[in-house]
């Protein structure tokens, strides 16, 4: 008879074993070779994105707890997975961001052009009134303003589909920040 049972109760130390097999099994083909990564968090697993956001709460902990309460309090911060965006006070230096996360990993640091720049899919623009406007950001659209070559995994944004259906899309990305 099936068990009515829809949990299961699993110790700390049991979770942990898994997480390190998981870390240090992570094996994949490449053409004819069968190579083994060795360092971060293994792609594809169930667990990555759970340890990929682990780490990135640690490291901001970290590094906001190292930081005086004024400084903190002059700080906004927003996380998706590992895509971070800070408002923060000229206080905080380009040194110290750089500093957030431990070796190897890194951030990448928008350009502001305009005062405008890109999170996600979404382009932020810095208004004079200290607001932001949000628009969509679409990778082919903007390679072909820039008359690049499109990239083919990117889905098309075609530009008869209604308006609102644009500003949904654009809602969206920034309700799941």
């Amino acid at each position: 008879p099936k068990s009515s049972k829809t949990w299961l109760h699993m110790p700390i130390e049991t979770i942990r074993r898994i997480l390190m097999f998981d870390i240090k099994n992570i094996f994949f083909n490449l053409g004819n070779d069968r190579l083994q990564q060795i360092e971060g968090v293994p792609m594809g697993s169930p667990a990555s994105p759970a340890l990929a956001i682990a780490l990135c709460m640690k490291a901001e902990h970290k590094w906001l707890s190292a930081l005086s309460l004024e400084d903190r309090t002059k700080i906004l911060g927003f996380r998706y997975m590992d895509d971070l965006l800070i408002f923060h006070s000229p206080n905080i230096t380009q040194h110290s961001l750089e500093n957030i996360f431990p070796h190897p990993l890194s951030l990448e640091v928008e350009n502001i052009r305009n005062n405008s720049f890109r999170f996600l899919q979404t382009w932020v623009h810095l208004l004079p009134n200290n607001t932001l406007d949000i628009a969509f950001f679409h990778k082919n659209t903007d390679r072909i303003a820039g008359k690049k070559p499109l990239l083919k995994s990117v889905v098309p944004f075609d530009s008869h589909w209604p308006k609102h259906m644009h500003l949904g899309r654009v809602i969206g990305a920034l309700h799941s920040v």
